[in-house]
């Protein structure tokens, strides 16, 4: 996946979470600092058209947050539980 802009937020209290807007092919959302014992591990997932492209660890429930997703339109809400997940 080609990246395009790029945009980070620094949250000291939830770690780091990373959005990168990749041209052509949807969001990105990067997370890390979620697990303590292996900090720099990232965890993301990649949304297009509320439709996951990518999602590495894979989350096996990831498909039926997006049905949530398109009945909700809260993006907000998504991000936040696909975080917990990982």
């Amino acid at each position: 996946m080609a990246k395009g802009h790029t945009h980070t937020l620094h949250v000291s209290h939830v770690g780091v979470f990373e959005v990168q807007v990749v041209g052509g092919e949807g969001v990105k959302f990067i997370f890390s600092k979620i697990d303590i014992q292996n900090p720099d591990n990232e965890y993301s997932f990649c949304i297009k058209l509320n439709k996951v492209l990518e999602c590495t660890p894979f989350l096996k429930d990831s498909e039926d947050l997006v049905k949530d997703l398109n009945c909700s339109n809260d993006l907000f809400m998504f991000v936040r539980i696909m975080r917990k997940r990982f």
